[in-house]
């Protein structure tokens, strides 16, 4: 094979360092100069070349950056989808720069950035390259350091192998970083094992396994509204490990769905969209690659999918559908739109706010108001007061009465002589002395004292307030609930098993844990998804059986069965013989701490660990199965 010379782009204040071939977003190919001493990157046009090419015919130049001050171009690479050049500088200046080139003829620097040890450990970098969302870059005295690069605006450093400070890998570092021309000087990523080779100047050759630092991302949890100026505005809340966001909309839901806003890191976003109600898609990425997205929409407001669950507090909006299987109990609250068909029977629950007509009929309930009717009863009421006397009696009635007490406080001795008419109304305090004669009707109230002898046929419909004496034998599991928040109401405090808001151990009863959740997310042995930013009471010591059977052992990447209990089983890389940790074992700090194809999971306090059991210890990291 003979070489041919064919052009070089020298020339008055030209220079070239290093150079990659790349092709842009229109399938033409550039050749990206690093001009050196010019401080910049210059991009030529060289799809037209071949062995045809006229001799020392110049290409054309068709962009290049903006220089940058006191910097060496040395080198650079583009991303695998051609829409951004990271390139680097040899004298130490600004380390990385990172440029947008979709449109090649007009580069826009987007970004500057150094590894994380640079305000201590000043290493200049030398080459780099990019494989998928990562850029893997020999860092001199500062070894090979990796970043993930999902949002190229914000670049994450993930780790760092020191090549050149500790070669031996035993955590001691033989030698100081003085920002020298020493170290890790070049790499490649392309082997077909993945392998990484990178050659250092005292260290020699290294190959690396690089592990996955996290999985993709959740989901995000969105909600969607408009504000005063008819915006449409999307909120959402943190996705864990996400480095960036991407929004869609539509103008159905089933798409194609257009880019409107990409490498967000913010949680909002505002569109200024007032003629219609399209459709919108958040979804969350990160070097593994995006996550499940959420679709929403303000024409979806309120939602057509009825639940299984009767609401406790009204819709804002009425129901598009009218339920054809009515419920047979009365709503707690009244509906904020009127019937237009209205009831022939009498409410449940007497207005507060008296009719400006008079009755026709005497009421069988007292008004609950405090002002005085507009117009007098046609009828008179029966000689019996319907309010108590604010100054009652000193002696006790030999006659009882047939009309109910309204007062909230109930009578500090019980009567005498029982009623023989019983009341229709519950007790709104419980009585100080126990009935001898059991009532066939629930309590809407429970009482303080558990019953001694448990109900053979069960109830039909759930408790709205819990027990207050739990039950000794446990269920497998409850579903997640919000009965209460800040300590009110009292009467839902202390909380039991799966329920919810808590906020210290202390609202739980005996026995259970408040555990955090910093999303929405899961809560050891209850079922469902807890919301973001609650607290739910829980037992960390029940196993049930049919837990132990789905999650008690199994068999990690190594085909080594594993107990999936969460324990700790080293600190810091010791003792030795502990490490690599397997599934569900502790403390790891990164994937290099875990058998090969296990994640380490840094948690903030007590986290779900995947596949596992138990809560473990507070902020301690365990290695675990993504697959599990």
């Amino acid at each position: 094979m003979a070489p041919k010379f064919l052009f070089s782009t020298e020339g008055s204040g030209y220079a070239c360092h290093d150079s990659s071939v790349m092709k842009d977003v229109d399938g033409e190919d550039l050749l990206v100069v690093s001009d050196g001493g010019g401080r910049r990157q210059r991009i030529w046009n060289i799809t037209d070349v071949d062995a045809t090419w006229p001799t020392n015919l110049k290409p054309d130049e068709i962009g290049e950056t903006a220089p940058i001050s006191g910097i060496y171009a040395h080198s650079n690479w583009a991303t695998e989808d051609n829409r951004y050049l990271f390139s680097w500088d040899e004298f130490n200046q600004i380390d990385m720069s990172v440029h947008d080139i979709s449109d090649p003829t007009n580069p826009v620097q987007i970004g500057l950035f150094q590894y994380s040890g640079n305000a201590v450990d000043d290493a200049r970098p030398h080459n780099g390259q990019i494989l998928g969302n990562y850029l893997f870059v020999a860092h001199y005295e500062a070894g090979l350091v990796s970043f993930d690069i999902s949002n190229p605006y914000v670049p994450y450093e993930i780790g760092r192998i020191e090549t050149y400070r500790d070669p031996d890998g035993d955590g001691v570092f033989d030698r100081n970083i003085i920002g020298d021309y020493e170290g890790a000087w070049n790499l490649y990523l392309y082997l077909p094992s993945k392998h990484i080779l990178v050659s250092d100047m005292r260290g020699g050759l290294f190959v690396i396994n690089a592990n996955a630092p996290y999985p993709p991302p959740d989901s995000p949890v969105v909600t969607i509204e408009r504000d005063g100026s008819e915006n449409v505005v999307l909120n959402w809340d943190a996705v864990e490990n996400a480095r960036g966001y991407l929004v869609e909309y539509s103008a159905t839901s089933g798409g194609p769905f257009a880019i409107i806003a990409e490498h967000l890191t913010s949680t909002t976003f505002v569109h200024s969209f007032a003629t219609s109600e399209p459709y919108y898609k958040v979804t969350a990425l990160n070097g593994e690659g995006i996550g499940p997205s959420s679709i929403v929409s303000l024409a979806n407001d309120p939602t057509k999918t009825p639940t299984n669950v009767p609401s406790l507090s009204p819709s804002a909006m009425p129901s598009l559908d009218p339920s054809s299987n009515p419920t047979k109990l009365p709503s707690l609250a009244p509906s904020i739109s009127p019937s237009r068909d209205p009831s022939n029977g009498p409410s449940f629950d007497p207005s507060r706010i008296p009719s400006a007509l008079p009755s026709f009929s005497p009421s069988h309930q007292p008004s609950l108001s405090h002002d005085p009717s507009v117009s007098p009863s046609t009828k008179p009421t029966a000689p019996v007061s319907m309010s108590p006397t604010s100054n009652p009696s000193a002696a006790s009635s030999s006659t009882p009465s047939f009309q109910p007490s309204l007062s909230q406080v109930p009578s500090a001795v019980p009567s005498k002589i029982p009623s023989t008419a019983p009341t229709f109304l519950p007790s709104f305090a419980p009585s100080a002395v126990q009935s001898t004669n059991p009532s066939n009707s629930p309590s809407i109230i429970p009482s303080p004292f558990p019953s001694m002898t448990p109900s053979t046929p069960p109830s039909a419909l759930p408790s709205l307030l819990p027990s207050r004496s739990p039950s000794k034998t446990p269920t497998l599991s409850f579903p997640l609930v919000l009965v209460g928040n800040k300590g009110k109401p009292i009467e839902a405090y202390p909380l039991s098993a799966c329920e919810g808001n808590c906020k210290k151990d202390s609202e739980c009863a005996g026995g259970l844990k408040c555990f955090k959740l910093k999303k929405a997310g899961p809560v050891p042995n209850c079922e469902g998804i807890g919301e973001n930013k609650k607290g739910y009471c829980h037992d960390p010591n029940v196993n049930s059986g049919l837990m132990e059977s789905r999650v008690s052992s199994r068999t990690d990447p190594t085909g080594t069965t594993v107990n999936e209990e969460l324990v700790l089983k080293g600190e810091k890389g010791k003792p030795a013989d502990a490490y690599p940790l397997g599934a569900c074992e502790g403390n790891c700090n990164n994937n290099d701490d875990c058998v090969s194809g296990l994640v380490c999971l840094k948690r903030d306090s007590f986290e779900p660990v995947t596949g596992c059991i138990g809560e473990g210890e507070k902020r301690k990291n365990y290695c675990y199965d993504p697959k599990a």
